[in-house]
C-alpha cells in the first residue's frame, strides 16, 4: 500500500482526543491555553472532597495523616452527570463511581473530536483500554456495607471503567481495565497499539484513556506514609525544590486507528504513534518501588529499535517527571544515556513535564503527556511553552513509570497541515455554494445552546471552511432525537441563522416514531423559467435531466429540454403547451432521482393532474421512457390538435357549489383540489365571465396561465390519437411505493396504468382531494406522515393544508415543498431536506452535506 511520506503500515494515528484536567482545562485546546500561559492549577483540597484540616500533619510518620494540604483538582462538580443520555437508571448512577461517569462523557467527546458518530462505531470491533490507580469512591461507599445495592458490582469495580464504555457505545473489541499505577494509561496505549497491529485481532481502532479522581483522604495518607508525597503538595519537576509529588486528578482519552485506515477514511490525524514499548525492571535490590535507571534506558532503546527509529532524531522527551529528588535524577540519567551520543550535534534534546502545571494525574498521567505532545510545542519544565525544535521530523518520546516498576514509553511524530487533493473550487466559489448544516441533541434546550455556541464560533473564526464544517456536521456527528437544520450559502448567512434560531427551533418525532414519507407531485400550471437550474450543478440531478432530454429527442421533440432548464426568463418556452407537460415531468423525475440518492424514498405517492406521471415513475410503475412518452405526446397533441381558446380557473368553493356556478357558464369541474378548492375549465369567454361573477361576490377566483382547457371536453378531440401514441407503454407493479390515483380517487395497482388509463387521466376530472383523503386514511395506522410536494413550486400547499385542517390531521401530518418559485433551487431543496431530517426521516446526510475531498498529510 502506498502511503504519503515515510509513513509505515505499522504506524498508529491519533484521530481524536478529549480531556478534563485541572485549571479549567476541559478540552485539549484549553489545556494548551493553560500551558501557553504557564498557569499552575494547584489549589487546596476542595471542601466538598474531604476536610483536609482533619488529616493534614507535617510529620509523614504520623499514622492516618498526610503531609499535603492541596493538589491539582478539577474545578467542575464531579457529581454532575446526564444519566438520561447514557440510558442509566438513577438508582444505578447513585452508586456509580464518578470516574466511570466521567469516562463515559469523555469517550463521547473523543468520538466527537474524531468526527466518528455513535452510529458509525456501534457494533464495530473497536477496542477500549482504560487505566486507573486509586479506588477512592469504592472505599467511601463501602464503609457501610449495609448500604450496598445490587448495582455496586457494576458501579464500583475497576473492570467497569472500560466495560461500561464498551457497553454503552456497543464496542465489540477487547475491553480492558488495567492498573500499573502511574504508568497505567501509557501502558494501556501500548497494549492498544499492539492490539491494532496484531494479525489475529479484528480491531481497527481503539479508545484509550486514564482516570484519576481524588475523592477521599485514604490514598493521600498511604502515599504520604511512603514518603513519596511532597510536603508542598506540588510537583517541582527538574527543580532544586523537588521533594515529592503533588497529586492531581483528571480524565483523558484518545482515539487511535491504523494510519492506513485513517488516511483512506479521511480522518483528521492529530499525531502518529511510531513506536511503543513496556517493560519491568525486574528485582531491584533497593526496593520494588525504587526507580531503575537501566530498565528506563533499555525501554527507550527498545521502543526506538522496534521500528528502526534513530534516537538522535527525537527532539523532546515528555518526562515522567513526578518531582521526587531520586526519581527525577534517575530518569534524566537514563534519558541522557538513551538519547544522547557523541555525534548528536544537530540539535539538543529538550525535556519537560506537564506535571508542574497540572500535577501527577497517576492513572491518567501518561495520556496527559501524550495530549501535550500532540500540540507541537514543548512544555519545558512547565514554566512556558517553546516552539518545536527544527529537525527532519517532529518527534518526541513520552515516559511513564509505575511505583511497582512497570514502565511504558511511546514515540510520537507530528503531522503537517492538511492538503486537499484535486480541489478545484476557488475560495469565492467555496463560500457561495449552498450547504446543509445540522445539529442534534438528546434534549430540546441543548439544541438552542448548540446554535448559540456555533454562532459564536463562526463569529470568532471567519476563515473556517464552510465545506469542511458542512461535511463534519452532516457526516461525522452522532444523531439524537432533537434536531435543527439550517441551509446557508455563506458564513454570515449561517451565523445569522444560528443566532436567530429560537429556543423552540428543534424538532423531534412525535412519540419517537419516524414518519411515513409521501411524495405529492405538482400538476400543470406551475412551471417557471429557470426552475431547478441551480441543481444542474449536482451530478445526479444533471444526469437525470440529460437522460430525459436524450429520450425526448428520440420521441421526436424538436427542442432541447436540457437547454430549456438552463434558459433565462426571456427565451424560455417552459409554459407553452407543447413543452409544459414534459418539462414539468423532467424536473420531477430529476428531483425523485436526487431524493433517492439522498435516501429519501416515499412510502406512498399521489399526483395532481400531470404530476401523476411522475408519481408513477417514483412508484416504479412506469419506466423513464414510458413516462416521458405519456407527457410528451400529451403536450404535442394538445398543442397541435386542440384550438387554443380554452381557459382554467382556480376557485375557492366546495365541489357542489363550484359545479352549480360552472354549469351556468358552460364550464366543467376539471380538478377537485381540496375541500374548498376546485379548478374549472371551459371556453375562454365563459371562464372570464365566471371569474368576474365570483370576484364580485368576494369568492377567490384566479385564472391559470394556460390556453388549453385540460380535463374537459376540449381535449376529447385528441383522445384516440393519444391512446394510439401510447400503445407501446408497458406498466408494471408499483414496487417502490403505494400509488394513489387522481383518476379514481383511490389506491391502484401499477398494471392499471395502460394507454386507456392515461386517456381517462387527460379527459376526466382530477380527483386529487379524494385520492389524498384515501391515502391519509391508509396512513392512519402507520403513525406520523410527512407530505413532500415534488415539483417546481408549492402549488398544492393551500388545498393540502385545507384538507389537513378539516380532517384535524395537522398534528400528525406535516407538509413541505421541495422547490419554490423564483428561489434558488439548490438552497430550497437543502432547506426541505434538512426539515425532513429534522422530522426524523432517514436522510443520508453524508451525500447531502457535500463531502470534502480526500486528504494527505506531510510529516514536519
Amino acid at each position: 500500500m502506498h502511503l504519503p511520506g515515510d509513513v509505515d503500515e505499522g504506524d498508529i494515528a491519533i484521530i481524536g482526543m478529549a480531556c478534563r484536567f485541572p485549571g479549567q482545562a476541559t478540552s485539549p485546546e484549553r489545556f494548551l491555553d493553560l500551558l501557553r500561559e504557564g498557569r499552575n492549577a494547584w489549589s487546596k483540597v476542595p471542601k466538598d472532597r474531604f476536610d483536609i484540616n482533619a488529616f493534614r500533619h507535617p510529620n509523614p510518620d504520623a499514622r492516618g495523616r498526610t503531609v499535603a494540604e492541596g493538589g491539582y483538582f478539577l474545578e467542575a462538580d464531579i457529581s454532575r452527570f446526564d444519566a438520561n443520555f447514557f440510558s442509566l437508571q438513577p438508582a444505578k448512577v447513585a452508586v456509580m463511581d464518578p470516574e466511570q461517569r466521567m469516562l463515559l462523557e469523555v469517550a463521547y467527546e473523543t468520538l466527537e473530536d474524531a468526527e466518528v458518530s455513535i452510529e458509525a462505531i456501534s457494533g464495530s470491533e473497536t477496542a477500549c483500554f482504560v487505566a486507573s490507580f486509586s479506588h477512592d469512591y469504592e472505599a467511601s461507599v463501602s464503609r457501610d456495607l449495609s448500604q450496598l445495592t445490587p448495582f455496586g458490582a457494576t458501579g464500583l469495580t475497576r473492570t467497569m471503567l472500560a466495560n461500561h464504555i464498551s457497553w454503552f457505545y456497543n464496542l465489540a473489541g477487547p475491553s480492558v481495565s488495567l492498573d500499573t499505577a502511574c504508568s497505567g494509561s501509557l501502558t494501556a496505549l501500548h497494549l492498544a497499539c499492539e492490539s491494532l497491529r496484531s494479525k489475529t485481532e479484528g480491531s481497527r481502532c481503539a479508545l484509550v484513556g486514564g482516570s484519576s479522581l481524588l475523592i477521599g483522604p485514604g490514598y493521600s495518607c498511604m502515599l504520604s506514609a511512603s514518603n513519596v508525597m511532597s510536603p508542598d503538595s506540588r510537583c517541582f519537576t527538574l527543580d532544586a525544590r523537588a521533594n515529592g509529588y503533588g497529586r492531581g486528578e483528571g480524565v483523558g482519552m484518545i482515539m487511535i486507528k491504523r494510519v492506513e485506515d485513517a488516511l483512506r477514511e479521511g480522518d483528521t490525524i492529530r499525531a502518529i504513534i511510531r513506536a511503543s514499548a513496556a517493560n519491568h525492571g525486574g528485582k531491584n535490590p533497593k526496593s520494588v518501588a525504587a526507580p531503575n535507571r537501566g530498565a528506563q534506558e533499555r525501554l527507550a532503546g527498545k521502543a526506538h529499535s522496534s521500528r528502526a527509529l534513530d534516537p538522535r532524531q527525537t527532539q523532546y522527551v515528555e518526562l515522567h517527571g513526578s518531582g521526587t529528588a531520586v526519581g527525577d535524577a534517575v530518569e534524566t540519567e537514563a534519558v541522557a544515556a538513551a538519547f544522547s551520543s557523541a555525534d548528536r550535534t544537530e540539535s539538543p534534546l529538550y525535556c519537560g513535564s506537564v506535571k508542574t502545571n497540572i500535577g501527577h494525574l497517576e492513572g491518567a498521567a501518561g495520556i496527559a503527556g501524550v495530549i501535550n505532545c500532540k500540540h507541537g510545542t514543548c512544555a519545558c519544565r512547565g514554566a512556558s511553552l517553546m516552539p518545536w525544535p527544527p529537525g527532519p521530523v517532529r518527534r518526541c518520546a513520552v515516559n511513564s513509570f509505575g511505583i511497582g516498576g512497570s514502565n511504558a514509553n511511546v514515540v510520537l511524530e507530528g503531522v503537517g497541515p492538511r492538503k486537499s487533493v484535486g480541489a478545484t473550487e476557488t475560495a469565492e466559489e467555496e463560500a457561495d455554494r449552498p450547504r446543509l448544516y445540522v445539529l442534534s441533541a438528546p434534549e430540546e434546550a441543548a439544541v438552542a445552546r448548540m446554535c448559540g455556541r456555533m454562532a459564536r464560533h463562526l463569529g470568532r473564526d471567519e476563515a473556517i471552511s464552510m465545506a469542511d464544517l458542512a461535511f463534519t456536521l452532516c457526516s461525522r456527528r452522532s444523531r439524537f432525537a432533537w434536531r435543527h437544520a439550517a441551509a446557508a450559502s455563506s458564513h454570515h448567512e449561517l451565523q445569522r441563522a444560528w443566532e436567530q434560531a429560537p429556543d423552540t427551533a428543534a424538532t423531534a418525532p412525535a412519540g419517537g416514531k419516524k414518519p411515513k414519507v409521501v411524495f405529492v407531485f405538482t400538476g400543470q400550471g406551475a412551471p417557471w423559467p429557470g426552475m431547478g437550474r441551480e441543481l444542474l450543478a449536482h451530478d445526479v440531478f444533471r444526469a437525470s435531466v440529460e437522460a430525459g432530454a436524450a429520450l425526448l429527442r428520440e420521441l421526436g421533440a424538436g427542442w432541447d429540454a436540457r437547454a430549456e432548464v438552463d434558459a433565462p426568463a426571456g427565451p424560455s418556452r417552459v409554459s407553452e403547451a407543447e413543452l409544459a407537460h414534459a418539462m414539468g415531468l423532467l424536473l420531477q423525475m430529476a428531483l425523485v432521482d436526487l431524493l433517492r440518492h439522498w435516501n429519501v424514498r416515499p412510502w406512498a405517492v399521489v399526483g395532481h393532474s400531470s404530476g401523476e406521471v411522475a408519481a408513477a415513475y417514483a412508484a416504479g410503475a412506469l419506466s423513464r421512457r414510458d413516462c416521458l412518452a405519456v407527457s410528451f405526446h400529451r403536450g404535442r397533441l394538445c398543442a397541435s390538435g386542440i384550438e387554443q381558446n380554452g381557459a382554467m380557473l382556480a376557485v375557492g368553493l366546495d365541489r357542489d357549489s363550484a359545479a352549480s356556478h360552472a354549469a351556468a357558464h358552460g364550464a366543467v369541474i376539471a380538478c377537485v383540489n381540496g375541500p374548498r378548492s376546485v379548478t374549472l375549465a371551459g371556453d375562454r369567454p365563459g371562464i372570464a365571465a365566471l371569474q368576474r361573477q365570483l370576484e364580485s361576490r368576494g369568492v377567490f377566483a384566479r385564472r391559470l396561465g394556460i390556453s388549453v382547457a385540460y380535463h374537459s371536453p376540449h381535449v376529447h378531440a385528441v383522445a384516440a390519437a393519444y391512446e394510439a401514441a401510447l400503445d407501446h407503454v408497458r406498466p408494471r407493479p408499483a414496487d417502490a411505493a403505494l400509488l394513489f390515483s387522481a383518476v379514481t380517487g383511490r389506491q391502484i395497482a401499477g398494471p392499471e396504468l395502460t394507454a386507456r388509463y392515461w386517456v381517462r387521466h387527460m379527459c376526466e376530472p382530477v380527483l386529487f382531494h379524494p385520492a389524498l383523503a384515501d391515502l391519509l386514511q391508509h396512513a392512519s395506522l402507520e403513525g406520523p406522515v410527512q407530505l413532500l410536494e415534488v415539483g417546481p413550486h408549492a402549488a398544492l400547499a393551500g388545498p393540502v393544508k385545507q384538507h389537513l385542517a378539516d380532517a384535524q390531521l395537522c398534528g400528525r401530518v406535516s407538509y413541505l415543498s421541495l422547490l419554490h418559485r423564483d428561489q434558488d433551487a439548490w438552497l430550497s431543496a437543502l432547506r426541505a431536506t434538512g426539515a425532513l431530517w429534522a422530522n426524523a426521516v432517514d436522510v443520508d446526510l453524508s451525500k447531502v452535506g457535500n463531502p470534502s475531498l480526500p486528504l494527505l498529510f506531510s510529516r514536519n
